[in-house]
Formats: structure tokens, sequence, C-alpha cells
């Protein structure tokens, strides 16, 4: 049987008492996403939504449940009146949804997030979408410490018999972010099946994209892998307290990162390994182009084995690479 799928809006100047038409729109984001069911279809008009938002409904797989902007509008999804979640966006254990068309802002304060996915799930799709000034403290010049942690796009597989998988994350932008010791853009975890294409990670205070494993986020499986990091643009992501990689693999396997640019990183792009006794394999590096890094362009096994992990069963092939050095740290590959 097929479900009645429907069209709803949201806008500033609407009214949760509405009843969620083009005509009759609802005025809170949370509000219309508590109605979807599979199927349906959320627009929201171009406005500033000073509100955080949790996912309560999962599609399934022949009707999914999309979350947009309308037709193209600007819309701002604002995290700085509401202190009861570190993310803007959480989806947690929900399955078959589409996020496009929003620009989530101004996050600050401990563990800040700007889109946050966990638990398990099939078919999160997050596309079109910009993430900035998401900050683990509204001083910009805080001292920095291991404690510290922001992350512009965040995904932990936190089930270990039940990955996250057909997870997409494509043609977003992460910027202005200041993260501490954390990411603008990471994987981490049981996700298994994953696609990062045509992102930019741009000016931010850490790492741009890292995909992770063996850091105790699922109980089994805990290792991102089975996926591709192609065609994105990542710059400016600097550290003064770290070397901070563009591109960073850190404990996944079974990955293709090609096609990409990385340029004015601290590594352009880096397979490392970080915990000790544990392995990052079956990385192909392939077709990137990599310039004007602080340390090394390319940089490959455990920075201190053995007291780290190690890499292993890796491709590099057809990379341009200017300006910068090849490092390989041959007791950890």
């Amino acid at each position: 049987m097929t479900s009645l799928a429907a069209d709803y809006y949201v806008s500033t100047s609407g009214s949760n008492s509405n009843l969620g038409s083009l005509a009759s729109p609802w005025s809170t984001i949370q509000y219309g996403a508590d109605q979807l069911a599979a199927g349906d279809n959320l627009y929201i008009r171009s406005g500033t939504y000073f509100e955080k938002i949790s996912i309560n409904v999962s599609g399934t797989s022949s009707e999914r449940i999309t979350i947009s902007n309308y037709q193209g509008e600007t819309v701002l999804v604002d995290g700085s009146t509401d202190a009861s979640t570190t993310a803007i966006l959480t989806i947690n254990n929900k399955s078959n949804l589409t996020i496009e068309g929003l620009h989530f802002t101004n996050n600050k304060m401990t563990d800040a997030q700007g889109i946050l996915i966990e638990g398990a799930g099939d078919g999160i799709y997050i596309y079109n979408n910009k993430v900035s000034e998401i900050s683990f403290s509204v001083n910009p010049n805080a001292l920095v410490t291991e404690q510290t942690n922001a992350q512009g796009i965040i995904v932990y597989g936190r089930n270990g018999t039940d990955a996250i998988t057909d997870l997409r994350i494509n043609y977003n932008e992460v910027f202005d972010c200041i993260l501490g010791y954390s990411e603008a853009f990471a994987i981490n975890g049981n996700v298994d099946g994953w696609e990062v294409i045509g992102n930019r990670v741009y000016d931010n205070t850490n790492i741009g994209i890292d995909i992770i494993g063996h850091e105790g986020e699922a109980p089994a499986n805990d290792q991102a892998r089975n996926g591709i990091i192609k065609d994105n643009t990542v710059y400016n992501c600097l550290a003064t307290y770290a070397t901070s990689g563009g591109i960073y693999v850190d404990g996944g396997k079974d990955i293709i990162i090609e096609n990409n640019t990385s340029y004015n990183n601290g590594y352009g792009i880096e397979v490392g390994c970080e915990n000790q006794g544990k392995t990052t394999s079956n990385i192909t590096v392939r077709n990137n182009i990599v310039y004007n890094n602080e340390v090394a362009g390319l940089s490959l096994g455990g920075f201190d084995y053995p007291t780290t992990g190690k890499v292993i069963d890796c491709t590099v092939t057809g990379n341009v690479l200017g300006a910068c050095v090849v490092s390989l740290r041959k007791e950890g590959i």
C-alpha cells in the first residue's frame, strides 16, 4: 500500500496552529518535522529560524522524507538561543531522510555541533547544506585543550550490530568553525557504506574531513568503512596547537580518496592510525591535487609506532603534489 504523501510548509510568518499548507504555513521547523510521515516533504521558506531540531520520524526506502528550502530560498537555522542540545540538527536512529538546502549556523557552546547523525540507520542524505560558526566557546580566543571540542558535521555509528549504511554527505559547505581538538567533518564508528562527495570544507581551526575507527564509539565493528571521499575541496584548515590534516583517515578501512583538492592545511592528505595495536587498512589515494600544505602533502603511517597503530595495504597513485613533501612513517606502515 502506498501512503498519501503530502507537501507541507514552514514560514517565519506562519503559526503552528495553521494547516501547514503553502498558504497557511507552520512557524517552526521542529513542529513541521514532527508532523511528517513516510513520503512527505517539508519546505522551509526564507528567513532565520532560532531553534534546534531533532528528527523524530523515518521514511521508508520507497517513500523518503525530505526537509529542504523552498525553491532556492535562503534558510538560516540559528542555534544561538537554544542550549538544550549540543547540535543544531540531530538525527538519532532514523532512516530514509534527506536534509537539503539549509544553513546551520551560530552554535557556540561546549561540544557544539552543526549536524549530528548517530546510532544506526539507513539512507541518510545530507545535500547542499551549509554549516558555519560552530564553536566550543563564545570566546574566539578561548584556551584550547583536549576537552574543548566542536564539530560541524559529525556521524557516530554507535550500534555494534546495526551499522549506519547508505550515508551520503554531498555538496555541502563547512566553514568558519572553531573546533578545538575536533574536526569540521567526521564519520566515526560503525558506519558501513557511505560517500562524501563534492563538499567544500574551509577556514576551520583543525582537521577538515576525518574518517575514524577504534575510538570506542561502537562496541563492535568500530570502524568507518566501505566509503568514498571524492571531488571535495579542503583548504585553510589549520590549527596552531596541532598539525591538522585536510583529509585524514584514522582507523578507517576500505576507503577510496580520489579527485580531491587539498591545500593550505597541515597535511594535505594523511592516512594514519592513532590507537595502539589497531590498523588502518586498504586505503586508496588516487588522482588528488595537493599543494602548499605546512608539513607534508601526503603522509602515511602511525605517527609514533608502536605506541600508535599502523597502516597496511594502501595504494597511492596518480596524485599531483606541489610545493610539499611525502612523508612515509616506515615503522608504522
